[in-house]
């Protein structure tokens, strides 16, 4: 336990060469055949589960209820912790590829000075791609797996869509295929359609 609880003990990583100071992976190159540990443990799942073990969480699901919580939580998280966004290709606030090219044309065209964009803005319990704040005006890009063949996504962005539309939102979305002659004048249009 003190080695793995504090600061000291992590400092006496016994799972290092001491003269690498390199990792060393205790199962490397070990099987059932070769270590007995690992033979020990792979006997004792057999049986546990010839006496008819079963997971207790198989085939069960969240209640609405709970997935609700655990909506409300995530969503505080990311809201509270704006250096964390919401996959884990942006732990480190980096954007998706389209997200890059989207940046950079509202870079090129001056946008950001015009008007007060954000990326991954959150309204519960969506979040929003590039969110123009003050025109309450959400451009969100829609990669390739919006398009996946049962259309799971493309229902999903309906309903999300209609919600922030209730939020007084207007959506302005950019399918991955057009994003290479995306014109920003259709935005600059629709936003100016959309102002108030």
């Amino acid at each position: 336990m003190w080695r793995a609880h504090t600061v000291e003990g992590n400092k006496h990583d016994t799972g290092k060469n001491l003269k690498t100071g390199k990792k060393i992976h205790w199962a490397k190159g070990k099987n059932k055949n070769t270590h007995p540990g690992i033979l020990k443990q792979s006997d004792a799942l057999k049986q546990t589960y010839k006496e008819g073990y079963v997971n207790p969480f198989k085939g069960k699901q969240h209640s609405e209820e709970a997935k609700e919580v655990l909506r409300k939580k995530r969503f505080d998280y990311l809201t509270n912790n704006d250096n964390i966004s919401t996959y884990t290709n942006r732990h480190k606030r980096k954007l998706t590829k389209g997200e890059n090219i989207l940046h950079k044309i509202f870079k090129d065209n001056g946008l950001y000075d015009t008007y007060d964009i954000v990326n991954e803005y959150p309204v519960y319990p969506y979040i929003i791609d590039f969110a123009f704040v003050n025109e309450k005006i959400a451009v969100e890009y829609d990669g390739e797996p919006h398009f996946n063949k049962n259309n799971e996504r493309i229902e999903h962005d309906i309903k999300r869509d209609d919600y922030l539309k209730t939020k007084g939102w207007k959506i302005y979305r950019i399918p991955y295929y057009e994003l290479k002659d995306f014109n920003v004048k259709d935005l600059l249009d629709f936003i100016n359609c959309h102002v108030v």
